[in-house]
């Protein structure tokens, strides 16, 4: 078993947590995680720096909060 997180910034590059999980969704058509955060960034709209590692090199992307759950189809909440 692989145990893997990512590092999440501020958008001033201060450590702010981790992501534990990071995948995409192909239904979304994007790049959706869940993330232990402190409270103050737990807000929905707050930007992020979410940290990847393709080939060896760290880099910063953006990510933004947003409430769960991700997707939530009206044929099944009603």
């Amino acid at each position: 078993m692989v145990e893997e997180t990512h590092s999440i910034y501020t958008v001033d590059g201060d450590y702010a947590g981790y992501a534990t999980s990071v995948m995409y969704s192909p239904l979304l058509k994007k790049h959706i995680g869940i993330a232990k955060l402190p409270l103050p960034l737990t807000q929905v709209g707050t930007e992020v720096l979410l940290e990847i590692v393709p080939i060896h090199k760290p880099v910063k992307v953006q990510a933004r909060e947003v409430k769960m759950p991700f997707y939530s189809p009206k044929h099944k909440t009603d």
